[in-house]
């Protein structure tokens, strides 16, 4: 061996705690995806949502609290904060974030609310009306989408209720 190469304060394990580990490096990449879907999700609501009449406060920071890209398909996950409707895979989609925020504005939703939602798709609006404060039963008859709506709700909002069928 070359006695250049030899390190004598590097032994095989403190090499191995200087690579991250794949764990790490996934923690780390997801870490990046939700700092920069943070900056979507705020571009979303100052390009698309203040300049529409969307400025309620307590709306604003409802939206901005939850991670719409948890509410659609993984491989739509890049246009979740685009100002279009994400198809699904049954011929339904989920609305653009604009028409979702001005529905719930002008349902006039307060904290304390109760809140009968029909055709909860993924459960986004769901999870922005309990954000305000109601208290939600989302009811939901497609089984895929339910079993998105639960994943993405049991992080962004465990209270809503959920309820697949007709």
């Amino acid at each position: 061996m070359n006695a250049a190469t030899i390190d004598p304060l590097v032994t095989p394990q403190s090499a191995a705690r200087r690579e991250p580990s794949s764990v790490a490096r996934r923690e780390s990449s997801s870490v990046a995806r939700r700092e920069s879907s943070s900056v979507a999700r705020r571009a979303m609501i100052d390009g698309q949502l203040r300049t529409n009449e969307v400025n309620d406060p307590t709306l604003i920071a409802a939206i901005a609290a939850v991670a719409r890209e948890d509410f659609v398909p993984a491989n739509r996950a890049a246009a979740a904060y685009a100002d279009r409707a994400i198809a699904m895979n049954d011929g339904r989609a989920i609305n653009p974030p604009l028409a979702t925020a001005r529905l719930i504005a002008e349902a006039g939703i307060h904290a304390g609310d109760r809140v009968l939602l029909i055709g909860g798709a993924t459960g986004y609006a769901a999870a922005i009306m309990a954000g305000l404060g109601a208290q939600i039963t989302m009811v939901e008859d497609s089984a895929e989408l339910v079993a998105l709506a639960r994943t993405a709700l049991a992080d962004n909002a465990p209270t809503v209720a959920i309820v697949e069928g007709p």
